[in-house]
């Protein structure tokens, strides 16, 4: 499990449990595990479209090409391309299932595991002010290509709302 080495320095005992919490739950569901497996079924995927539709583009226009086969070095563009293609395309399915059902998780289990809604929507506020930059609710391209974890305010919201410890609350 890997922590900020500044945790301690700016963060109160209530609020390092949270994220001691957050990524034990990486830790217990296995994640990285999971990670690598499905990278490594991706990149297969992805070799067998480089497969598939170079040795396609080969035969059909080896003569503008300039290559017969993907044997060929002059074909290394035409793989580079498709591989990227195929990045490009699983990409937004892999941020979104990471954020919704990886991350999300882990802050649920934080939550079951300490009740301490108060702490854990402070930790996301103390990084918004840690990191300036950060923005709260980045745009839909930004989600898409880029972001691994819920937004801060979707963080915010969901540790403010999430307690179905009490008896009047119904988890979202």
């Amino acid at each position: 499990m890997l922590l900020d080495d500044t945790l301690v320095e700016r963060y109160p005992p209530k609020e390092i449990l949270e994220s001691v919490a957050h990524e034990s739950s990486h830790f217990t569901h296995d994640d990285n595990v999971k990670a690598f497996v499905v990278i490594s079924a991706w990149l297969v995927c992805a070799l067998g479209l480089v497969h598939w539709i170079g040795g396609w583009a080969a035969s059909r226009w080896h003569g503008r090409l300039g290559f017969a086969d993907l044997a060929s070095p002059a074909s290394l563009p035409l793989v580079v391309l498709i591989l990227v293609a195929a990045y490009l395309v699983a990409l937004p399915f892999g941020r979104a299932y990471q954020r919704a059902m990886v991350e999300q998780r882990a802050d649920r289990f934080a939550l079951d595991l300490t009740h301490d809604n108060t702490s854990e929507a402070m930790l996301y506020v103390k990084d918004m002010r840690c990191y300036p930059l950060m923005v709260s609710s980045p745009s839909p391209f930004y989600r898409a290509f880029r972001a691994t974890h819920p937004s801060i305010e979707e963080r915010i919201g969901f540790a403010n709302a999430y307690h179905p410890w009490e008896s009047s609350s119904k988890p979202r």
